[in-house]
């Protein structure tokens, strides 16, 4: 993406707007000791069963806890922003 649209992104997202089309989301403050299948049941459990192709929760170099980070890809800008919606608080 452009230098340009990337900052149209920012202020629409600082401005409270949404998520400006995008379709990835990064969760951030993960518990520490959530393991990747309790965070996709509780996104399943949220009503978003089906709806991303990726998602990534990086762990740490012995696999016991993760980096408090996640990153998912939605289907649509729509899902994204319901997801975004529904978490953000």
């Amino acid at each position: 993406a452009s230098a340009q649209r990337v900052r149209k992104w920012r202020e629409t997202a600082l401005d409270g707007m949404g998520l400006s089309e995008c379709t990835t989301v990064m969760i951030g403050r993960v518990p520490r000791r959530c393991k990747p299948i309790q965070l996709l049941e509780e996104v399943h459990a949220a009503g978003f069963w089906g709806q991303y192709d990726y998602y990534y929760l990086p762990m740490d170099q012995r696999g016991l806890t993760n980096r408090r980070i996640a990153f998912f890809n939605f289907v649509s800008s729509e899902v994204a922003e319901r997801f975004y919606d529904s978490f953000n608080g």
